[in-house]
Order: structure tokens, then sequence, then C-alpha cells
């Protein structure tokens, strides 16, 4: 199943779909019975590049990812703070044989902050995705040791690859007792498909979102950039497929989680 996830959001990309789409079209257009509606696909692929290139659609479907929980305003008392991966490049720290950290190294950084504020918490690191011999786990140790943590006293699950696994494979690495605040840290896109999985799991996390991509509220209408929307808007479709097919595998409870 996740093999088969990875396959068919990799069709369903953005991108790509637009790429599928104008290479169909002009395709189209060398033949002759099927001309007029090449060019009619081909030009409304144009259309869309022209669109996402001036207007900001990614922000606009990101924005109430990222708003759905808000920071907690005041923490006191965290017996435990649960880091998903996502923030690092296992594949270039394996050849380069280096720290690498992608756009969402906040998680390192913000985890790494809370666990120096509270140093009686348990900080437990959870990302099993990388190549033969490194994964996310295996990068996060390093990085936490070279911002001054003790990386040995770190908990960490190299198995999960994805949001769900994290969830389920967690509670062998962590019993939680009742009463206990775990805060739990992701980007804040991520943040809604991370707390249903970890609610359907009967755990009762505090969320914790960091690696903000838009404003809170919207400030233009226009932003010239097809590179940066393009890539804004596949990040929040990748979101709302995944809420989509986790709450249809069962494996959430709800469709769209509330505070």
């Amino acid at each position: 199943m996740y093999f088969f996830s990875k396959a068919v959001w990799a069709l369903l990309q953005p991108a790509h779909l637009i790429v599928f789409a104008l290479m169909a079209g002009w395709t189209m257009v060398l033949f002759r019975r099927s001309r007029r509606a090449g060019l009619w696909l081909g030009s409304a692929s144009i259309l869309v590049l022209a669109v996402l290139a001036l207007v900001p659609v990614g922000d606009w479907l990101m924005r109430p990812l990222e708003n759905r929980f808000p920071a907690p305003a005041a923490v006191d008392r965290v017996d435990g703070i649960l880091v998903m991966g996502g923030g690092q490049n296992p594949q270039v720290s394996h050849d380069r044989d280096s720290i690498a950290l992608n756009d969402s190294a906040e998680r390192m950084i913000d985890s790494a902050a809370l666990a120096l504020r509270f140093p009686e918490a348990r900080l437990v690191f959870s990302g099993g995705n990388g190549p033969v011999g490194m994964t996310e786990a295996d990068v996060a140790w390093r990085v936490y040791g070279a911002m001054g943590l003790d990386p040995d006293a770190i908990i960490y699950d190299s198995r999960s690859r994805n949001t769900w696994e994290s969830a389920v494979n967690l509670r062998s690495f962590v019993t939680p007792r009742p009463g206990e605040v775990w805060l739990l840290l992701t980007s804040a896109f991520h943040m809604p498909r991370s707390v249903a999985v970890f609610r359907a799991e009967g755990w009762d996390i505090v969320p914790y979102p960091v690696d903000f991509r838009v404003t809170r509220e919207a400030d233009t209408l226009w932003d010239v950039g097809l590179d940066g929307n393009l890539r804004t808007l596949t990040i929040a479709l990748h979101e709302y497929v995944g809420l989509l097919s986790y709450r249809l595998l069962g494996r959430t409870e709800e469709l769209f989680p509330e505070p």
C-alpha cells in the first residue's frame, strides 16, 4: 500500500497532470480526427499554467490547513515531544556524509529548542524514509548532536515511512500515561492529518505546528511565480488527498479534524 500510494501521487501531482495533458493534446493534433480536441486540451493546459503563474491558488488551499490548529498560547508543562520526520534529506546526507536538511527544517530546529526548554520531557523522533544505510532518524541523530543535545538520550523510530505508520509504531516506543502532556510537532500544513491519525490511535496530543508557508490571512490576489505557486499547490493538494484517502481507508475517524 505504501509504494502504491507513492506511485498514485506521482501521477496526480499538478505539474505532472499538466505535462500529461500537454503531451496528449499535442499528440492528438497530429491526427486529423482528434485535431480540434487536441488543440482545446493543449490550450487549456497552457491557460492553467498561466493562471498558476499569476494567481496564488496554492496559498488559498494551504491557508485552511495551516490555520486549523494554532500554536498553543502557553505551554507550562511538557512530558513528551513527538517530532515527525520530513525535515531531513537522507539521500544527500548519505552521499555527502554530512547533514542535509530541506525546507521543513523547522521541525528539527523548533523540536531542539523545545527539548532545551523542557529538559525533563522525552523527545521522540519518527522518520524511516531514506536510502539504504541511512534514514531520516539517522540524520536527526546527527542534527540533535550538532545542536547541543545528547542524541543518545532521544528515542528514534526509524521504521515509519508515513504519518499513519508513525502513529501506529510510536505506541511500541512510548507508553503515554494518563494526564501526561505530549506535544506533536510537525509542519502546520501536515498537522490536520497528523492529529487525525493520532486521535484514531487513542493518543490525545497537543498540536504544536511549525514550518508555516503562508500568511494567516490573504494579503494579495496576485503572486507572480510559477515555481513557487505550483510547489505550494502541490503540497496543499497532497495533504487534502492524504486526508481523504486516510479516511476512506479507515485510518482516521475525521475527514478534517477540529481543534
